[in-house]
């Protein structure tokens, strides 16, 4: 099987932009090609109104449309984009605002920048400056935070040699959110470059969600029994047992909205495993219609040759 993408047309939208709107662009590109409504198959978008009002947006306009023709088309929301909402609702804003706070008194003036990357070089640090986050990018958050952590003592030594009035604050709970929001935020960065990554199909993406959830309630459970084997910043900075159970609430919360943002996608998670594991379903949990062909396809002894490359 060969999968390609291609991008069959891109329209300008002068004016509204409302759900018709879209639809009668969508309309414009299938007509231009003589591509029948019926074979459509889903629909991803990113979640605004405009995109997904139930009666008027336009996935609603297209699966009306599909249906009137005899078919059905599943809808989607877009992965990264819903991943990247669920990492907004981790908590813990404010740690990051204190970091982000102390790292602009550093780098906002081009003096006090050159005072520390001097300073770094002085004392052979591992880094030789320190990073600027950009809120538009989680990726950047993770970095930012990590690298911060890393060089957090020598930047407290930094900003106290140089009486500053920023400092890092000394309250130990503190630096604990910092390692706990370090640890998650490269948690979901390894799960954001895994979505990012080219020529997956939706069952694929549709893997590392799951797998990641796995890892959270893992986590979770750990946290519950104070374990910190998956934890190197906690255990580096010696985290109070008091703190796990807050952390471990944080993480089950994320996971709840991981299941609420990704409803759509369990919703079909039968049909994926049909399609990525056709030998190992039973015709049983088939649509009916496609149970016969099923039982053939699973008992060709050939074709499971070479679907599991068999020599």
């Amino acid at each position: 099987m060969e999968i390609t993408q291609e991008l069959a047309g891109l329209e300008t939208l002068r004016g509204t932009t409302r759900g018709e709107d879209l639809f009668a662009a969508v309309s414009r590109v299938l007509d231009k090609y003589n591509l029948s409504w019926d074979k459509m198959l889903g629909i991803t978008t990113d979640g605004a109104p405009a995109m997904n009002g139930k009666k008027a947006g336009l996935t609603a306009l297209i699966s009306q449309k599909v249906s009137e023709c005899g078919g059905k088309v599943a809808q989607y929301l877009c992965i990264l984009h819903q991943e990247q909402l669920c990492a907004k609702t981790i908590g813990l804003a404010d740690v990051v605002r204190d970091v982000v706070k102390i790292i602009n008194c550093i780098r906002s003036k081009a003096l006090s920048h050159r005072q520390f990357r001097t300073f770094l070089d002085e004392v052979d640090a591992q880094y030789k400056d320190i990073l600027y986050h950009q809120e538009v990018r989680w990726f950047s958050r993770g970095t930012v935070l990590k690298r911060f952590f890393e060089l957090r003592q020598l930047i407290a030594e930094f900003l106290s040699s140089a009486s500053r009035d920023t400092q890092i604050p000394s309250d130990k709970r503190w630096i604990f959110d910092v390692a706990f929001m370090v640890e998650i935020t490269d948690l979901l960065n390894n799960l954001n470059g895994k979505l990012q990554g080219k020529e997956q199909i939706i069952t694929e993406l549709f893997d590392h969600i799951k797998a990641f959830q796995m890892k959270l309630q893992l986590l979770c459970r750990h946290l519950s029994a104070g374990n910190l084997a998956h934890f190197p910043s906690l255990r580096e900075v010696n985290v109070k047992v008091d703190r796990l159970p807050e952390y471990g609430e944080l993480l089950s919360n994320l996971n709840k909205e991981f299941d609420l943002r990704f409803v759509d996608f369990k919703k079909t998670a039968g049909d994926m495993e049909l399609f990525s594991q056709p030998f190992s379903v039973s015709p049983d949990s088939v649509p009916e219609h496609l149970q016969m062909e099923l039982i053939e396809f699973q008992c060709d002894t050939e074709l499971g040759k070479k679907m599991y490359h068999y020599p």
